[in-house]
């Protein structure tokens, strides 16, 4: 009997080293994973910022974006007079980008701005009346308090049953409901070119949507001045 005893027991340790030893196995594979992820990441930041400062070098107005389907950098010559778009694969290899496409300014017929309508469902909470009940006529209540505290009780009991009406509970409930809201901001360009007569800008953030439509309005109003 002992020895069952001790054979189930060292059975036992051995199925819960064998399942520590698995869930160490598949942490450390993820770990790996993430590491390896990080890592690919921070090289595409590093990447990035080396791109940025070479474009500098020439031009002063620069900003990463999505250039119709392709990630890339949009950038802006000092005198505001050439749009000029860099490719640029996302997590690939190298320092440098090639302009692959100018767009002079004089070339932009209009300028406008798409919002990509997205919904996304939230729960909505009410408050709600659950169940009704009358309220105590001024004779019941008076001949309540009268039992409970005498005359001044009666008094009182009587007089917090005249306002009348309905004791309503309440509660909350929850349900459901779909929303819309605008998405990211798209910047769209007709351009006078057969070839490729429109062009979409999708910058990273709302801000620097907002400062490169008012440096392509400007640089549009002095292109014509």
């Amino acid at each position: 009997m002992l020895i069952t005893i001790i054979a189930a027991g060292l059975l036992v340790i051995a199925c819960v080293i064998l399942l520590l030893s698995q869930n160490n196995k598949r942490w450390s594979q993820t770990s790996q994973r993430r590491g390896e992820a990080l890592a690919k990441y921070e090289g595409y930041l590093a990447r990035r910022a080396l791109i940025r400062a070479s474009i500098e070098r020439e031009y002063p107005f620069v900003a990463f974006a999505k250039i119709d389907d392709t990630q890339g950098v949009v950038c802006m010559d000092e005198q505001g007079k050439c749009l000029v778009l860099f490719e640029l694969d996302e997590f690939g290899a190298g320092d440098e980008a090639e302009p692959k496409r100018a767009v002079p300014v004089t070339d932009i017929v209009s300028l406008s701005v798409e919002y990509a309508h997205k919904s996304k469902t939230v729960k909505q909470r009410e408050r709600v009346p659950l169940a009704v009940r009358p309220k105590r006529s001024p004779v019941a209540r008076a001949l309540v308090g009268g039992v409970l505290a005498g005359p001044v009780g009666a008094m009182v009991g009587g007089m917090s049953g005249l306002s009348g009406g309905s004791d309503i509970k309440y509660g909350e409930v929850s349900r459901m409901e779909k929303v819309s809201y605008e998405g990211d901001p798209t910047i769209i360009l007709d351009v006078d070119n057969l070839s490729r007569p429109q062009l979409s800008i999708k910058l990273e953030s709302r801000r620097e949507t907002d400062e490169w439509l008012s440096r392509l309005k400007a640089a549009m109003h002095r292109a014509t001045a």
